[in-house]
């Protein structure tokens, strides 16, 4: 009887012993889980800083390259806008009517051919003249309809929202593409001199690589970019608007 009492005494003994060590276990088990959880957690948090510190660097040198881009072409245009060749052709009222007009005509493509070879960032450039009706750009002639058909298909302009801004006054308005992270279209109006009337527009067309080098770096973020981890300078279909007047106007 003694050894059956000893023995649920030992067995009660083992019982007790085996709960609290299992107890213990689950709670240093609770403790290190936490433990790992807040640690993960705090990693997680840096980690995510740490993308978005990179992200933003990288989005500002982005910007900064579109910007002394935007800077080239809008400086390229002003100083077309002051070529005598450019000027000239302007007060040519009926293209290939003489011998002169096709010469000076053969000029102007010219001096935009080599305008471009200067400027790497130009897919194309081209002048509107508002005298003749007609569009040069580095190779060769087009009508308005023509070009926008041409040359601009992947853009989203209408034939008569071309024509509208042919013959709107523009100090440096933007049209982007249809695609994202597309190409963008400057236009530049020149006047006349000492006279608000339009005499011709220079357009640019500006090459996507130039405008949004890091934009590939930055989609590839799970945490960057836009849409799809894309990341669009301006915008789908969007469109900048600067139509304020210059100071001085680029005079003809």
């Amino acid at each position: 009887m003694d050894t059956g009492k000893l023995g649920e005494r030992v067995k009660s003994r083992f019982s007790r012993l085996f709960a609290s060590i299992a107890v213990t276990y689950l709670l240093l088990m609770l403790f290190i889980f936490t433990m790992g959880f807040l640690s993960y957690a705090k990693a997680e948090g840096m980690m995510s800083r740490q993308i978005e510190q990179y992200n933003s660097q990288l989005l500002l040198q982005t910007q900064r390259a579109a910007d002394e881009t935007l800077f080239r072409v809008r400086q390229q245009a002003t100083v077309l806008s002051m070529d005598k060749t450019v000027i000239r052709f302007a007060y040519t009222r009926n293209y290939l009517s003489t011998s002169q007009s096709i010469l000076d005509s053969l000029n102007v493509i010219n001096r935009l051919d080599s305008a471009r070879n200067v400027l790497q960032e130009a897919e194309d450039i081209f002048i509107y003249y508002n005298n003749s009706d007609i569009i040069l750009n580095t190779t060769t002639y087009y009508t308005p309809e023509n070009y926008l058909s041409v040359k601009l298909e992947e853009f989203d302009i209408s034939p008569e929202e071309w024509r509208q801004a042919l013959n709107t006054y523009h100090f440096g308005q933007y049209f982007t593409s249809r695609e994202a992270n597309g190409d963008i279209l400057l236009l530049q109006t020149i006047l006349s001199y000492g006279r608000s009337e339009i005499k011709a527009t220079i357009g640019v067309r500006i090459k996507a690589e130039f405008l949004n080098k890091g934009f590939e770096t930055f989609g590839k973020s799970h945490r960057g970019g836009g849409r799809n981890g894309k990341c669009s300078l301006c915008g789908d279909a969007y469109r900048i608007r600067r139509d304020r007047l210059p100071e001085r106007p680029l005079p003809l």
